[in-house]
């Protein structure tokens, strides 16, 4: 989990709820079940909390890819 306080509030928890099942809980990256939710854009390179910049992600990939920038297209949503 990150250390960020605020990705610990009542917020974050129903933007990742959001997030989750608008993707319907499948990892971007590889189609798996996703438990987690990624910042396409890292919060460290200016990547924020915006739906646009957040996508379902299973927790093997999320782990992986850290503080990079995603080595996969990322699909394109319509909200």
């Amino acid at each position: 989990m990150h250390s960020d306080p605020g990705l610990k509030t009542k917020l974050w928890k129903r933007i990742r709820l959001v997030v989750l099942m608008r993707d319907g809980y499948r990892c971007y990256i590889c189609g798996e079940h996703a438990n987690t939710v990624d910042h396409i854009v890292p919060r460290i390179m200016g990547g924020t909390e915006h739906l646009s910049n957040l996508a379902a992600c299973c927790a093997k990939h999320n782990s992986a890819k850290g503080d990079r920038a995603p080595a996969v297209p990322i699909p394109s949503r319509v909200w």
